[in-house]
């Protein structure tokens, strides 16, 4: 996830990942 807001993106990209 981008540094930026890797906290809370790295949950959002792994639950996309499932999804996709």
């Amino acid at each position: 996830a981008n540094d930026n807001k890797k906290h809370s993106t790295d949950v959002g990209l792994q639950g996309f990942a499932l999804a996709a």
